[in-house]
């Protein structure tokens, strides 16, 4: 059982990766906001942005979730991505199981809570096999906001 001991040594850090992950999955739209004012301020990544618009092969698509994308065209890359979700999705999910890659596993938790697919209990299926923590953590936060009380 958790202490007020442990919690005493153990203070919550402030602007953890977890708690950027678990803002933009709480407020839809507010990765999509802060791209567009970004986008009015920064002129960069407009060549790319073409780029992945006309962009349709999985295996490209796929390494640009690998943090070779401006951030500034992540929700356009997951557009894109969510295009071909029956698809990919699967894909992204069993090399979520894997993966080390922080930029990854971070846009694999924004795809999965974005889906029209509810995902939640293959997260759960999968949970044991995740062999990064950082990513079973972000797969925990997933959970608790597809996942029903049941």
């Amino acid at each position: 059982m958790l202490t007020k001991k442990f919690f005493k040594d153990n203070p919550v850090k402030e602007n953890t990766a977890q708690q950027l992950v678990y803002s933009i999955l709480l407020y839809d739209g507010l990765e999509e906001l802060a791209v567009e004012f970004s986008k009015t301020q920064i002129k960069r990544a407009e060549e790319e942005a073409e780029a992945i618009k006309n962009e349709s092969s999985p295996e490209i698509l796929l390494k640009l979730m690998r943090g070779k994308c401006d951030p500034l065209n992540y929700v356009l890359l997951h557009t894109k991505i969510l295009e071909q979700e029956e698809t990919l999705l699967p894909v992204i999910i069993e090399k979520l199981k894997k993966s080390g890659n922080d930029v990854f596993i971070e846009h694999s938790i924004k795809l999965i809570k974005k889906a029209k697919t509810n995902y939640c209990e293959k997260m759960i299926e999968i949970i044991d096999e995740i062999r990064s923590p950082y990513a079973l953590s972000l797969v925990c936060i997933l959970i608790g906001f597809l996942g029903s009380e049941s």
